[in-house]
């Protein structure tokens, strides 16, 4: 599923939500409630029912189940914010140098489900939590093309900080 909810940002702590595409149609989505759960998370419920949104990483498998796992957590952003992990994301689009080291890095990559960090990703040997980061990855957004821009990510143990530097190749995947 693909699609997005204008909304206010910081997100009210409930909501019910209407899916538009990119073309500005309503999508057929059955109705749904969105609640907070925890730092920044939500979950999706069905309007009438206690049923919760699930996407299976493994497989992509989307539908509905009764309890709230990792996979019925979601994390909402903004289009800025979209853009910046699309930037860090995309070797087409950037390349990424660790300050410490001035060696390029790999890029942004998920952490797989068994390692039970939701939100958690890798840039090269760095683990952080895109919630923590969510600021960091809106100022991305207003990198231009061949332009280099330092950025700064909190850890996922939220002790530590590292820096990088990133150049725009491009601003479109």
């Amino acid at each position: 599923m693909n699609g997005f909810i204008p909304s206010p940002f910081p997100l009210p702590p409930q909501a019910d939500l209407t899916w538009w595409n990119l073309n500005g149609e309503q999508l057929p989505v059955e109705p749904l409630i969105m609640k907070k759960i925890r730092r920044g998370l939500v979950k999706l419920q069905k309007k009438d029912a206690n049923e919760f949104l699930s996407i299976n990483p493994r497989s992509d498998d989307l539908g509905f189940v009764t309890g709230v796992n990792a996979w019925e957590q979601f994390l909402p952003v903004t289009e800025r914010m979209l853009q910046g992990l699309a930037l860090i994301s995309d070797p087409d689009m950037s390349h990424i140098t660790a300050e410490a080291s001035s060696k390029q890095v790999g890029h942004f990559s998920f952490l797989p489900p068994s390692d039970n960090k939701p939100g958690g990703g890798r840039i090269g040997e760095v683990v952080i939590n895109l919630y923590d980061n969510l600021p960091s990855l809106a100022a991305l957004s207003s990198i231009k093309e061949g332009e280099d821009h330092t950025i700064s990510f909190t850890n996922y143990d939220n002790e530590s900080v590292s820096h990088f530097t990133l150049f725009c190749r491009s601003v479109k995947p």
